[in-house]
């Protein structure tokens, strides 16, 4: 078998697991009772409108984070959130984390260029150094090699919620999430490459919040984001 072969076997084999795994994973009541603790809390703080229309995210500190609740065109409910974690030189180190109804895991990255892919907007920018996994109770996974080089492609994708640049196309409006009121967010719009495919949202954005300014959306797919949660310290490593 040729090497290209090989490569395409295993691109396969792991898209199989990655749909095989999240087709099979049944209901957790916990999850389902987390999810829904989340989503019902609510705080009062209002974020005033900023002196000029929100343009880019402010500066990455490691400390930063935030959590979304997202709701499928189902109305099925889930968690998702974003952290710095580490950083030296032009190396840092951010977290994500996914709570569904029947899985929870985390990924961290150790990835170079980012600094630059924050002023490009582009996740062409990134490269990913190192990855690592972990899915409910189970062990941690180190990811390199043939497996890395598959999954670069992916875990770029992952990223573009660091680096998209919305298109704006309206300014000065009050949006009302479960983590407080934001006067003066910008509208905007982007379009995200996933899988091959483009996926369009609609977006209101603030300078309060880290990583993105990203407070809420509604996707072409019919997913919504709200920000349930963020701080611009705090955030460490989960495991």
């Amino acid at each position: 078998m040729s090497f290209a072969m090989t490569i395409k076997s295993l691109t396969l084999l792991l898209c199989i697991a990655i749909i095989v795994g999240a087709c099979s994973t049944p209901e957790k009541p916990k999850n389902q009772q987390d999810i829904g603790t989340a989503f019902g809390k609510s705080k009062t703080v209002t974020y005033p409108a900023p002196p000029v229309p929100f343009e880019t995210p402010m500066y990455l500190q490691v400390g930063q984070f935030v959590r979304y609740g997202i709701t499928d065109k189902d109305g099925k409910k889930s968690i998702a959130s974003y952290s710095v974690i580490g950083h030296d030189g032009d190396v840092w180190v951010l977290e994500s984390y996914s709570l569904t109804s029947g899985n929870e895991s985390w990924t961290q990255l150790k990835v170079a260029g980012l600094d630059k892919a924050m002023v490009s907007r582009s996740s062409d920018d990134i490269n990913i150094i190192t990855a690592r996994t972990r899915n409910n109770n189970d062990a941690p996974t180190e990811i390199d090699g043939v497996v890395l080089s598959i999954t670069k492609g992916i875990y770029k994708d992952a990223l573009s919620h660091w680096t998209l640049k919305p298109t704006p196309i309206g300014k000065d409006d009050v949006i009302t999430v479960p983590a407080g009121t934001f006067a003066g967010t910008m509208k905007g719009t982007t379009i995200m490459q996933m899988f091959g495919s483009s996926l369009s949202a609609t977006g209101f954005y603030h300078p309060d919040v880290p990583i993105s300014g990203l407070v809420k959306s509604t996707s072409s797919n019919g997913v919504e984001m709200s920000l349930l949660d963020f701080g611009t310290s705090g955030a460490k490593a989960s495991f």
